[in-house]
Parts: C-alpha cells; sequence; structure tokens
C-alpha cells in the first residue's frame, strides 16, 4: 500500500518498490488547496474506467486509469481495502482513487484530514 500522508499543507501518496512498477508512477504530492472533495466510495469498481498505464485486473487497480475523459489515479486492492476518492483541481489529474488498510475508521481519519484544512 502506498504511503499516505498530509504535510506541509500537501497531500504526499509515495510508492515503494514493486508498487511502482505495478502503477508506473512513484506517487503524488497534490497541494491541499487543490483537493476539493474526499469521500469513501463501497463501489469503486463500477468507477474505476479503462486502464491506461499501469496494471489492471479485476480485484486490483494501479496506475492511470480514465473514466468520460478524465484521467484518474488508482491504487487499490477492492477486496482488501477502502477506496478513498479524491477530487482534485488544477493538476494534470483530475482524482484520486486510493485504497486504504485499516477499514472504514482509517479511510475517514484521511477524509477527516483532508477536509481540516
Amino acid at each position: 500500500m502506498p504511503n499516505i500522508f498530509i504535510s506541509e499543507n500537501t497531500l504526499h501518496v509515495e510508492l515503494h518498490g514493486a508498487e511502482k512498477f505495478w502503477a508506473l508512477s512513484g506517487g503524488w504530492r497534490i497541494p491541499l488547496e487543490h483537493v476539493t472533495a474526499a469521500r469513501i466510495d463501497d463501489h469503486v469498481r463500477k468507477d474505476i474506467g479503462w486502464r491506461g498505464a499501469g496494471t489492471g485486473t479485476w480485484n486490483f487497480g494501479a496506475g492511470t486509469f480514465f473514466k468520460r475523459g478524465q484521467r484518474q489515479f488508482v491504487y487499490i486492492n477492492v477486496k482488501k481495502q477502502t477506496a478513498v476518492v479524491v477530487e482534485l483541481t488544477g493538476e494534470k489529474i483530475h482524482r484520486l482513487i486510493l485504497g486504504i488498510d485499516g477499514g472504514r475508521p482509517a479511510a475517514q481519519a484521511l477524509i477527516d484530514q483532508l477536509n481540516a484544512r
């Protein structure tokens, strides 16, 4: 799972080792002012779109996916993780779809941090 944290008004999504390989990315640094909304999505499997660069299977997505002409960065195992969708503005991607270990409480904690800015 990517290392996801907030520091100095920036959302960090850091990928390491094989995660970089699967996603074809090293991660993202997003200024919090570019985050417009964050939510838990229990139906993310239907919302990922079609795969661009990266890896996609029925239960796992990593990399760039496209939906209705919008670019999304995805890193999630839909069977094992809770999906947090982070909507963005002013970035080359429109949203992050991230799998969070620890269930809904851990996912809600990230959302609360994003909304506390």
